[in-house]
C-alpha cells in the first residue's frame, strides 16, 4: 500500500514524490481534531531523513477578496523550524531525530536570527562560531578557512555536517553509528587539528559530542 504526494523543494525548483505510508507523522495542529487550531500543520519524517510539512489554511479564491476556501499543500521543511514548532506543541519534547536542534530552536533570539538569516547573536570576534562549508569541505572560524577535508574523512565530515545543521550548539547527539566510531573519529580529528593548526577540537560527553576552540577557550 502506498500514498504518494508531491512535495515542493526547500529553496529550489521542482518537486519530489514521497510515500506517506513509509513516513513517521507528527501532528502539530489540526482543525479537524483541535478546537483551538485554525491552520493545519503536520510534519512527516521520511526514511531518508527529510522533513515534510503538510500545511492547510483558508485561502482567497480570487486574489485577496472573499470568498475564501480551504487549501492544503506539502513542502520540505528545515529541521530547526520543525524542532521549534514541536517544542511549542509537545511541551518541550522532541523526537530523537531533532534533539541536535533543540538549543537553537528553543532560544527565541537565536531562532529569530536563524529565520532572518542573520549571524548567530552569540557569536563575537572573541568567541567566533564555526561554519562548515559543505561545498568546499572547509571549516571556517573567525573568517579563517582551515584546509579542506578529504573525502576519506567521511566520519569527521559527518560530525561537522551535524553541527552545521544544528547551528553549532554546545553539543549534539552522536551522529555516527557506534560509540567506537565516534571515539576514533574524535581522536583522528583532534590529531589533525594539532598537527595543522586547526581551530577546533572535539570531545565526547557520554553519548554526545562537544566542541571548543583549539586555543582552549570554550564556547559559553
Amino acid at each position: 500500500m502506498s500514498d504518494y504526494i508531491w512535495v515542493s523543494r526547500e529553496n529550489a525548483l521542482g518537486q519530489f514524490a514521497v510515500d506517506l505510508h513509509r513516513c513517521q507523522r507528527f501532528r502539530v495542529s489540526d482543525p479537524r481534531i483541535h478546537e483551538w487550531a485554525d491552520t493545519l500543520c503536520i510534519y512527516y519524517l521520511t526514511p531518508d531523513g527529510r522533513w515534510i510539512k503538510h500545511v492547510g489554511d483558508n485561502m482567497p479564491v480570487n486574489g485577496d477578496e472573499e470568498p475564501w476556501d480551504w487549501g492544503e499543500w506539502y513542502e520540505e521543511a528545515e529541521p530547526v523550524q520543525v524542532a521549534h514548532d514541536m517544542l511549542w506543541r509537545f511541551d518541550g519534547r522532541l523526537p530523537p531525530e531533532l534533539e541536535e536542534y533543540r538549543e537553537i530552536a528553543a532560544d527565541y533570539d537565536r531562532f529569530a536570527a536563524w529565520l532572518d538569516g542573520d549571524p548567530d547573536p552569540e557569536a563575537t570576534a572573541d568567541n567566533p562560531r564555526p561554519r562548515w562549508d559543505v561545498g568546499t569541505r572547509r571549516l571556517v572560524v573567525g573568517g579563517v578557512a582551515w584546509e579542506a577535508f578529504s573525502r576519506e574523512a567521511e566520519n569527521q565530515c559527518a560530525i561537522l555536517d551535524a553541527f552545521e545543521r544544528a547551528g553549532w550548539p554546545e553539543s549534539i547527539p552522536n551522529p555516527l553509528d557506534t560509540e567506537e566510531k565516534l571515539n576514533q573519529t574524535i581522536k583522528d580529528f583532534n590529531k589533525k587539528a594539532r598537527c595543522s593548526g586547526g581551530p577546533l577540537q572535539f570531545r565526547r560527553d557520554n553519548c554526545r559530542v562537544r566542541w571548543r576552540l583549539a586555543s582552549g577557550s570554550s564556547k559559553p
